[in-house]
C-alpha cells in the first residue's frame, strides 16, 4: 500500500462510529465535515457521503487528489475527466454506487479481494434503509450492480489496484521511464500552473482543450496560452468530438473559431474518444467531414486523437495506452505508427507528474527526426 492510501485509510477509520444529529428525535444530516470543508459549508444539512471523502482527503494531506464536491455524480465526473476511472477495486480509491445514471453513495476502499470490497463510508447505516446517519465500515461484493465503478487518486506513489492492466504497485519496478515531450491540460487542471518550470524540466509544447461539441468553450484555454507563450512552449488546442450533436465540419468551425490557429502552434487536434453511437463506417466519415473542414481553413491535416479504426489517416496519429511498465500502445487502422504517445494520465505511466504542473496527461513524440517540426503549422 502506498504511504497517501495509507494516511487516507488511517483518516477514514478514525472517523467510524461518527454519527449525525437528530431533530426531535431523527436524524437531520448535520454533520461537522461541511463546516470543515471550504467551499463545502452550504452542503450542512445534506446527504454527506461525499462531502465525507472530500473531508477525509483534505485531513489527509491530499485534497488535490479526490473531487471537493457533495456530490456523488459530480465526483465520478471529476475522475473520468482525468481518465482515472475503473471497474476494479484500488487501496484508497473512492468507490462509487447506484446506477451509472445515477450515482447516489460513495465511499473509500480499505482493502478488497477476489469477491468483496470493504469500504468506510459516511452517511451510512447497517440496517439496509436508505437513511444513512453515521460513518461504518461495509463489506460488499465486487460485482453487486450497485457497485458502478472506482475514482483513482493520482498517488505519487502510485495505485495498489485489482485492475489486470495494473499489476499493484510493484509494477512500477518494470519499463523504465519515458522522457515527456509535451502535455494536454484542460480546465479539470484548474489550479496554478508553472509553464517556466515545467519547460526547464524538458517540456516542449502544451496542447490545451479549446471546444467540446457546438457550446462548451473551455475558460481557462486564451489564459494558459497567454502563460505558455510567456515560458516559451508551443501552443496547441484539442477538440472533445461529439459526433452525436453535429457534423464534423460544423464542430471544426466552432472549434477552430476558438482555437484561433496561428503559425508555429501545433496542428489542430482532433479528440475522438466517443462514438456518439454512429456505426464505425459513419463515424468515419464524421471525422473526414472534421479534418476536410480543417485543410480547407487552416492547410494542414489535423492530429487524430483516438482509439478507434478508421477508413483513411486523416493526419498524424496521436494514441494512449498507460501502464506502470510503460507498454507499447496499440496503433488503430489503418495507421501504422503513433507521431505522439499519452503514456501516462497522472496514475499511471513513468513518469507521471511534471515540474510545475503535477500530476496531469503526459506525452513523448516518437523519435523521428524533426517530427515536432512536422506537427507545426508552418
Amino acid at each position: 500500500m502506498s504511504s497517501s492510501a495509507r494516511t487516507v485509510i488511517k483518516t477514514a477509520r478514525k472517523e467510524l462510529g461518527y454519527a449525525e444529529g437528530k431533530t426531535n428525535g431523527r436524524w437531520n444530516n448535520d454533520t461537522k465535515y461541511a463546516d470543515e470543508v471550504p467551499g463545502l459549508e452550504w452542503a450542512d444539512f445534506q446527504p454527506w457521503c461525499a462531502t465525507f471523502v472530500s473531508w477525509v482527503a483534505m485531513k489527509a494531506g491530499v485534497a488535490d487528489l479526490y473531487p471537493r464536491t457533495a456530490s456523488c455524480d459530480q465526483g465520478a465526473m471529476w475522475f473520468k475527466a482525468r481518465k482515472q476511472w475503473s471497474e476494479y477495486p484500488a487501496l484508497g480509491a473512492q468507490v462509487f454506487y447506484g446506477t451509472s445514471r445515477d450515482l447516489t453513495h460513495t465511499g473509500v476502499v480499505v482493502s478488497y479481494d477476489d469477491t468483496y470490497i470493504e469500504t468506510i463510508e459516511g452517511n451510512s447505516n447497517n440496517d439496509g434503509s436508505r437513511e444513512g446517519h453515521s460513518v461504518l465500515r461495509q463489506k460488499r461484493p465486487r460485482r453487486d450492480a450497485f457497485v458502478v465503478g472506482y475514482g483513482y487518486p493520482a498517488f505519487p506513489e502510485g495505485v495498489v489496484s485489482a485492475d489486470p492492466s495494473f499489476h499493484a504497485l510493484a509494477a512500477s519496478n518494470g519499463g523504465g521511464t519515458l522522457r515527456i515531450d509535451g502535455v494536454d491540460l484542460s480546465h479539470w487542471q484548474d489550479g496554478q500552473l508553472d509553464f517556466s518550470k515545467a519547460k526547464r524540466a524538458g517540456v516542449k509544447f502544451v496542447v490545451h482543450k479549446a471546444t467540446e461539441g457546438t457550446m462548451f468553450e473551455d475558460k481557462l484555454y486564451a489564459e494558459r496560452r497567454r502563460q505558455a507563450a510567456a515560458a516559451g512552449l508551443i501552443w496547441g488546442g484539442y477538440h472533445f468530438a461529439r459526433p452525436e450533436m453535429s457534423s464534423g465540419a460544423k464542430q471544426a468551425q466552432f472549434f477552430l473559431s476558438r482555437m484561433m490557429p496561428s503559425s508555429g502552434d501545433l496542428r489542430p487536434v482532433l479528440d475522438l474518444e466517443k462514438t456518439g453511437d454512429l456505426a464505425p463506417a459513419m463515424l468515419g466519415a464524421w471525422a473526414k467531414d472534421f479534418a476536410d473542414e480543417v485543410v480547407a481553413r487552416v492547410g494542414v491535416k489535423p492530429i487524430i486523437y483516438t482509439p478507434f479504426n478508421l477508413p483513411a489517416r486523416l493526419g498524424p496519429l496521436w494514441v494512449a495506452r498507460y501502464s506502470n511498465a510503460n507498454r507499447p500502445p496499440n496503433i488503430p487502422e489503418p495507421w501504422k505508427r503513433y507521431a505522439i504517445w499519452q503514456f501516462s494520465n497522472g496514475t499511471f505511466g513513468r513518469p507521471n507528474v511534471v515540474p510545475g504542473i503535477g500530476h496531469c496527461d503526459l506525452n513523448t513524440l516518437a523519435s523521428r527526426e524533426g517530427l515536432l517540426d512536422r506537427l507545426r503549422i508552418a
